[in-house]
């Protein structure tokens, strides 16, 4: 049996990209967002810091800061050059990566400056 086909949708006008725009009107080119360096970075400190706590563990710093070494530097550290780059990092020895530490160690400039610490 045959049934009656459903009538089309109308497409919402404000999808249209010239929605809005006088005729003959150019469109302005679409421009991506842009973050910031320290935006990236902080957004980067929330991916490693797993555990919430404003700092990064060695374990929660590991598998990351390996595979991205792996992929830019196309090979592998081993154990030994990981515990070396660890040190160079943990600038204050407290086993934890501060804020500070990995801006320092990834080059970012975190702004703000004037207070203390």
């Amino acid at each position: 049996r045959d049934e009656p086909a459903a009538p089309p949708e109308e497409e919402d006008p404000r999808l249209n990209p010239d929605y809005g725009r006088a005729s003959g009107e150019e469109a302005e080119p679409a421009r991506p967002a842009r973050l910031s360096d320290s935006e990236l970075f902080a957004d980067m400190l929330r991916s490693l810091d797993r555990d919430g706590d404003g700092t990064v563990s060695k374990e929660e710093f590991r598998r990351p800061f390996m595979a991205l070494h792996a992929k830019t530097a196309k090979a592998f550290l081993s154990e030994r050059e990981y515990e070396a780059t660890w040190r160079r990092i943990d600038v204050d020895g407290d086993g934890r990566l501060s804020c500070q530490e990995l801006a320092s160690h990834f080059g970012v400039s975190l702004g703000g400056g004037g207070g203390d610490g």
